[in-house]
């Protein structure tokens, strides 16, 4: 656990930040020096040796000790570590290129947060040359996002930085509270994560960036690894190790699908050493969990590793590193599939299938059976049948319109689609309820759990016949005889059948 030590009474002044016009300069060489080698100062006030010194600078007591490394630092030695290592992750990675326009991806929360501030801070003491603009989703919960869109736009006040927030709403005329109202508290945040992620490209679209940032920290990542561990899922290692992902285009069939970067700059930061930076640095950020998020599958994984970080410091790394291995493993394993990314032939966003999760989904919830959205695809097209031409009544009208389409589409032939929008029809919505009450009518004709008694009546009635009842009586009678005469012998009381003090053993 993160530990902050007593400041001690005696101030200092701000260092400098340094001159250097590379992307590696930093501030003065003496401020990352190793400890050994400078000398331990003195209290400029009572000339006493200090107690708990800075790592680094030995001349201010620390008032933290950071969890990654343990060191024990000083308030602005710490800001410059911090923030030194996240420029060197993005120099060593090449992250960005000078005149790349930058959407940060902003909830309001402290990753998010720290994330704008610190790249605005680098991008200015490193000259990056980025145009950064601030992306923000209104996933629609009330009382949580609203409230964390108050502060992203503090923070555009604060920072400078322009802001856009798409809301779910918009882009497809479901907020998450109406979803958690037609589908209850189970397998929300898988609509919630997959209209968040295609709505992050589609507002990246409407920006003209040409990079996505997001607030992914270390202990996110190393999660994300032992979720898709725990679920046998290794080829999607690759993606969540990565630091960049890129999602340009299928080798196989030449198709372009986007041409936005996403990329991770606290890929090796500690969760616990953002939050103290934001508290140093009196940082404006929201800090309320998700009111739907408490029975996620993700928080089994974090409690999990929050155990493991308790007993090995750097257990939170060292499972990224594995991640990182497994996935060199899975691409060097040529039996391994990878899914082959295409385009979603109704909407055009980037998938790996003939329709894309966030199109499956909307499905489900616009015909008024939001669990065909969760599954395999395989079982929505059984659910669904098929129509008079052999095709599945599932729509896959191709757009070649550059702007994604919104709301799902049927086939225009389809007798149930309506001639003017193409939208699911109430027609269509009767009789998906009809075929699901006539499923249930089905499963109710099978033999019932006193059916299945009634069956077995027989040989109920052999089993538990006149004499094997007296032998049962008999055999409970004779056992529970015997555990009293043995109770008796113990406990050394008489009874009046004889014990081990009677008048007769005498």
């Amino acid at each position: 656990m993160a530990t902050i030590l007593n400041e001690a009474g005696s101030t200092r002044s701000e260092p400098g930040s340094g001159s250097g016009s590379g992307p590696h300069t930093s501030a003065p060489g003496s401020r990352l020096g190793s400890g050994s080698d400078t000398p331990r100062s003195k209290n400029a006030t009572s000339g006493k040796p200090l107690r708990n010194p800075c790592n680094i600078c030995q001349t201010v007591r620390a008032i933290l000790k950071r969890p990654k490394t343990g060191q024990q630092l000083c308030k602005d030695c710490f800001f410059h570590v911090f923030e030194t290592e996240i420029h060197n992750t993005i120099v060593d990675n090449h992250l960005f290129n000078r005149g790349n326009r930058v959407a940060i991806g902003a909830s309001g929360g402290k990753d998010s947060t720290v994330l704008a501030y610190v790249l605005k801070l680098l991008n200015d003491r490193y000259e990056y040359g980025l145009d950064l603009v601030l992306l923000s989703i209104d996933e629609g919960i009330t009382g949580y996002r609203d409230d964390s869109l108050e502060t992203v736009k503090r923070n555009r006040d604060q920072y400078q930085i322009p802001l856009l927030i798409v809301s779910y709403k918009d882009l497809y005329g479901w907020s998450m509270d109406d979803i958690v109202r037609e589908i209850g508290r189970k397998n929300n945040c898988t609509f919630c994560g997959v209209f968040r992620r295609q709505a992050l490209d589609r507002g990246a679209i409407m920006l003209n960036v040409d990079h996505i940032v997001t607030g992914h920290n270390a202990d996110d990542i190393a999660e994300t690894v032992l979720m898709n561990i725990l679920r046998g899922d290794l080829p999607r290692l690759q993606r969540c190790t990565s630091i960049i992902t890129n999602d340009t285009s299928d080798d196989s069939s030449g198709i372009e699908t986007s041409k936005i970067l996403r990329s991770k700059p606290f890929k090796y930061t500690y969760e616990k050493e953002i939050v103290m930076y934001a508290y140093f640095k009196k940082l404006d950020y929201f800090s309320t969990e998700c009111i739907y998020s408490p029975n996620a599958y993700r928080g089994h994984a974090r409690v999990f590793l929050k155990d493991l970080e308790a007993v090995r410091r750097t257990a939170i790394v060292d499972i990224i590193h594995s991640g990182e291995a497994l996935s060199a493993s899975v691409q060097a394993n040529e039996s391994t599939k990878l899914p082959t990314m295409s385009t979603c032939t109704r909407c055009g966003y980037i998938s790996s299938n003939e329709l894309c999760k966030a199109c499956l989904l909307l499905e489900g919830l616009n015909k008024g059976l939001p669990q065909l959205g969760i599954g395999h695809t395989s079982k929505i097209r059984r659910m669904h049948g098929k129509d008079g031409s052999g095709t599945s009544s599932l729509s896959t009208t191709t757009t070649n319109s550059p702007e994604l389409q919104v709301a799902p589409t049927f086939k225009a032939g389809s007798p149930l689609a309506t001639e003017s929008s193409g939208q699911a029809s109430p027609a269509e919505v009767k009789i998906l309820h009809k075929n699901v009450m006539a499923n249930k009518a089905a499963k109710a004709q099978k033999p019932s759990k006193t059916a299945k008694k009634a069956a077995r009546a027989g040989l109920q009635d052999i089993k538990y016949s006149a004499p094997f009842k007296d032998m049962a009586l008999y055999t409970f009678v004779l056992v529970t005889f015997c555990v009293w005469r043995l109770y008796a012998a113990v406990s050394g009381q008489h009874l009046g059948m004889g014990g081990p003090n009677s008048k007769e053993n005498e």
